[in-house]
């Protein structure tokens, strides 16, 4: 461990840390007496005991306030945790079943959106066939984790090693991502990978509306 310590950072947080805060949730637990615990990596800014923070996106795309109880860093208490920490926030009076992976919590002080739709420049790094308006894998992209529709291709159809800007849209609601941000696309053996150049906040209803009719448990808007 002593090593390691000396190893130097692959990033520098200090100017992340002036920030807005901003933490990604990739992990929800519940602790007898305690209450509901968020792991995750905080990105920007710094978060304090009794800081009251937003929480979302939920499946309409909305965020709620919620308080911070405790903060935990490596296992121990502590009265703040900084952006480069992997900690641990308990919130209070909130549900875990409210809470999902993909979540993020954000300063009161801006307001963070969700995006239904967002387009990327892709390369398929392997399919069997070949690739089109319409296929659905499974976006993987920081912590979010869900099923999107390729709605728009810039070219024609797409095979094996092949690059192009594709637009995705997600089917079960909106997601927080932010331009630049990597991903990985999977469906059986298929994979591909992109990096987001476009968001939307809007869906497209028709596409919304033909998906509801077919599953009445998706969120209505």
């Amino acid at each position: 461990m002593r090593f390691l310590d000396l190893l130097p950072q692959r990033k520098d947080w200090t100017q992340a840390r002036q920030m807005p805060r901003q933490m990604i949730i990739d992990s929800t637990f519940f602790v007898t007496g305690v209450g509901t615990v968020v792991g995750g990596i905080i990105t920007q800014g710094v978060f304090h005991v009794n800081d009251t923070v937003l929480l979302g996106p939920d499946g309409l795309g909305h965020y709620r306030p919620v308080s911070i109880k405790s903060i935990h860093v490596k296992g121990v208490e502590r009265p703040y945790a900084e952006a480069g920490n992997d900690a641990a926030l308990c919130l209070k009076k909130e549900k875990r079943s409210g809470i999902r992976k993909g979540n993020i919590l954000s300063d009161t002080a801006v307001t963070p959106v969700s995006f239904w739709q967002f387009e990327a420049e892709i390369t398929i790094l392997y399919h069997s066939t070949t690739i089109s308006v319409n296929y659905e894998p499974v976006i993987h992209s920081a912590t979010v984790r869900q099923s999107a529709r390729i709605t728009f291709v810039e070219r024609e159809v797409l095979r094996t090693g092949d690059k192009s800007m594709v637009r995705f849209h997600f089917l079960y609601r909106p997601e927080f991502m932010h331009e630049g941000q990597r991903l990985i696309f999977r469906e059986g053996r298929t994979k591909g990978i992109g990096i987001v150049t476009k968001l939307m906040t809007e869906p497209d209803n028709d596409f919304l509306s033909r998906l509801r009719s077919k599953n009445k448990n998706l969120p209505a808007s």
